[in-house]
C-alpha cells in the first residue's frame, strides 16, 4: 500500500527543467546585455559543489563573474531565486494527494535557493518532508539522499513513489523498492501522472 510520494522540484513542481536554468533565465532578465548561454556555463562550472553544500554562491561568486566577464551585484540572486516557474497543475494535484497521503519532495538543489524558495511557495504547508541534496551531501545517482526520505517519513520503499523530470533519476529509487513515475517536463502532461498514481492504487480525491 502506498504511503507517501515524493517530488522533485525542478521540472516537476516548476515548469523548468533544471534549477540552474531558472536562476540563470532570471539573471539575465536582470542583465540582458549577457549572454543566456555564457551565464548558464558559468554558472554550472561550480553547480556541482554548490548542489552538494560544500560552497555557497558568495565562495563561488568572484569566479562566476570572471568567467562571465563582468561584475555582478550578488544581490540579484535573491530576485533569481524567488521568480519561479510555478507548475500550478501538478501542485494542484499535490493539494489534492495530500489529503491522503503523506508527501514529500526529493531535490538536488543548494541550501541558498531552496531556503528562499520554501518560504517564497511556503512548502511546507503541503509536503511534510524535504529532503535537500545541499544539506544531506548526496544527490540522486546516490542512495543516501533516498533512504533519508525514507527515514523521514518511517516508510519502506515500496510504500513509497517517486517522480522526476530525468529517467537517470529513477534509477537508484527503483532498484531500492520505489515506485517511479517519469514525468515529461516539456509535455507537462498531469492525466498520465494521475494515471500512473492510480495504476500504483493510489486515490486522487
Amino acid at each position: 500500500m502506498i504511503k507517501a510520494i515524493f517530488f522533485d522540484f525542478d521540472g516537476v513542481l516548476t515548469l523548468d527543467a533544471n534549477g540552474s536554468g531558472t536562476t540563470c533565465r532570471n539573471l539575465h532578465r536582470q542583465m540582458p546585455e549577457l549572454s543566456f548561454d555564457d551565464l548558464f556555463r558559468c554558472y554550472r562550472a561550480n553547480h556541482g559543489d554548490i548542489m552538494l553544500g560544500k560552497a555557497t554562491h558568495a565562495d563561488v561568486w568572484h569566479s562566476f563573474c570572471t568567467c562571465v566577464g563582468t561584475p555582478i551585484d550578488s544581490d540579484l540572486l535573491d530576485d533569481a531565486f524567488r521568480r519561479i516557474p510555478v507548475n500550478e497543475k501538478m501542485f494542484d494535484l499535490c493539494r489534492k494527494l495530500h489529503q491522503q497521503y503523506t508527501l514529500g519532495i526529493i531535490t538536488d538543489n543548494g541550501i541558498e535557493r531552496f531556503t528562499v524558495i520554501e518560504q517564497e511557495l511556503q512548502l511546507s504547508t503541503i509536503f511534510d518532508s524535504i529532503i535537500l541534496s545541499g544539506k544531506i551531501g548526496s544527490r540522486k545517482n546516490e542512495s543516501h539522499i533516498f533512504e533519508k526520505a525514507l527515514a523521514s517519513v518511517s516508510c519502506q520503499a515500496d510504500e513509497c513513489i517517486f517522480i522526476d523530470n530525468y529517467e537517470k533519476n529513477l534509477i537508484v529509487p527503483a532498484k531500492m523498492g520505489f515506485k517511479t513515475i517519469w514525468h515529461n517536463d516539456e509535455k507537462n502532461d498531469i492525466a498520465l501522472v494521475c494515471k500512473r498514481l492510480q495504476e500504483y492504487g493510489c486515490r486522487i480525491s
